[in-house]
């Protein structure tokens, strides 16, 4: 999963990455501040208690459970079965035997029928990440500019550092501009 971030912010990054650090951070910056302002308006016009992603994956299973049949073990737990397939749902525990409900913390369809038959709503039972109001704290910070360095205030002791580059040695040649792939990474060529 790192090296798909990393490849997507060198990508985006892909003409300042030769700017220097200062500039290179100011723009890293200023794209940290374009996202955070869309996606907190995308997430304040959302009028669902859950994230539009969230809540479409609770539509299609609600959809789903519409034929399982229920059988209830106790107030909590049943068995919902379809079709020759059974699973067992605990809704106090928010688990299910097949492991969905368990894995992403969204009510599986056998979650959900079992929701119909005890009458709760299956957005009580989704975890607190996937509300809207999540959604929102999680872009509620603001990144502000930096200002000019000719207002920074700097205590002396750190003005006073002198901070020299590191001792590296440089490889011959050109500086690669684009990764190289490794062996399973590249398209294959299947010749019929």
């Amino acid at each position: 999963m790192t090296t798909g971030i990393v490849e997507s912010l060198n990508a985006v990054l892909k003409n300042a990455r030769d700017l220097p650090v200062l500039q290179l951070v100011e723009e890293l910056r200023n794209l940290l501040q374009k996202w955070f302002v869309t996606c907190q308006q995308q997430a304040m016009s959302m009028s669902t208690e859950l994230t539009m992603w969230a809540d479409g994956e609770l539509h299609s299973r609600y959809n789903m459970s519409a034929t399982y049949l229920v059988e209830p073990i106790n107030s909590k737990e049943c068995n919902v079965n379809y079709a020759s397939i059974s699973a067992q749902v605990n809704l106090d525990t928010r688990s299910c035997t097949c492991r969905q409900f368990d894995l992403d913390h969204i009510p599986c369809a056998h979650a959900i029928a079992a929701c119909r038959f005890y009458n709760i709503s299956c957005y009580t039972l989704c975890s607190k990440y996937f509300t809207t109001k999540a959604l929102l704290s999680s872009y509620s910070e603001c990144i502000y500019p930096t200002g000019n360095e000719i207002d920074w205030v700097v205590p002396n002791h750190i003005r006073d550092k002198v901070v020299l580059p590191p001792k590296t040695r440089s490889p011959t040649g050109r500086p690669r501009k684009v990764r190289i792939s490794s062996g399973g990474t590249g398209q294959a060529h299947i010749s019929l």
